[in-house]
């Protein structure tokens, strides 16, 4: 197993860069308001990238959600949630390193993600329940209170920041008493963020990108308060700060995520 890093540097080193690319938005207009991402946006992102892997297996969760996971292998006949699953770049290295017992909710806004996923070598029917949702103005498909560990990953990003409130608490009432939330999504000054243009800026730290898709960088302190509010215990709640080293050109690219565990 590779090892996994989630602190390469200290987050004062964003700092300085940060605050200049915050002093460019200041001096451009910026919309009144969080519009919601293009309708079909994330469908017509998937329906394009159908024939290539765009986003790469994400092998690094089941480390850095260790908690969770020890927790799902010490429960009977454990199921998880996944809010936002895409084409399973999550969903899928995480069930391969837990029980086959484990059984898995899988939902999107986008059919044609819903479609990809179904069509992975990994998906098995008597596994994965896949279903497309909209989780901003839908209920999650799952009865309340049975779910073991619902994850959420670069999923909260994607939707109109006044939706995350009735989004956390939707994914707390499914919850078992036990239950535990696994969070991860882009951070605040996180390198991604400072490549949008002001013409791209929202309100606040959203952006809307060329494909009409959203993406919010979260400010640790601030997340917290959201996972509070929604009533959930905070267990772990950090940024994993992680140096990208790029092979080609020698540059050395920091990278800012969030990362929570709550119950």
């Amino acid at each position: 197993m590779a090892v996994y890093y989630d602190s390469d540097f200290d987050f004062s080193e964003l700092h300085d860069a940060g605050m200049a690319f915050l002093s460019t938005l200041q001096s451009s207009p910026s919309s009144p308001s969080s519009p919601p991402p293009l309708p079909n946006a994330w469908h017509l992102f998937h329906e394009s990238h159908s024939t290539a892997q765009f986003f790469k297996p994400k092998r690094y969760l089941p480390q850095s959600f260790s908690l969770a996971m020890d927790h799902l292998r010490s429960t009977s006949s454990p199921s998880i949630l996944e809010v936002g699953s895409g084409a399973g770049a999550a969903l899928f290295p995480l069930l391969s390193s837990l029980p086959s017992s484990v059984t898995a909710t899988a939902i999107d806004i986008a059919p044609s993600a819903i479609d990809l996923l179904k069509s992975h070598s990994q998906f098995d029917q008597c596994r994965i329940c896949a279903k497309v949702c909209d989780v901003s103005t839908e209920p999650i498909p799952v009865p309340p209170s049975s779910v073991d560990v619902a994850f959420l990953v670069f999923t909260l990003s994607a939707i109109a920041p006044p939706s995350f409130p009735s989004v956390l608490l939707k994914l707390r009432q499914t919850l078992k008493p036990d239950g535990m939330c696994c969070f991860r999504d882009y951070g605040l000054f996180d390198l991604t963020m400072l490549r949008f243009k002001p013409s791209q800026h929202m309100c606040g730290y959203t952006f809307r990108r060329g494909d009409g898709t959203l993406s919010t960088f979260f400010e640790l302190d601030a997340t917290k308060v959201l996972f509070e509010e929604a009533g959930l215990d905070l267990l772990e709640a950090k940024y994993a700060l992680v140096k990208n080293n790029n092979k080609k050109t020698g540059q050395s690219l920091k990278r800012c995520f969030i990362s929570i565990i709550a119950r």
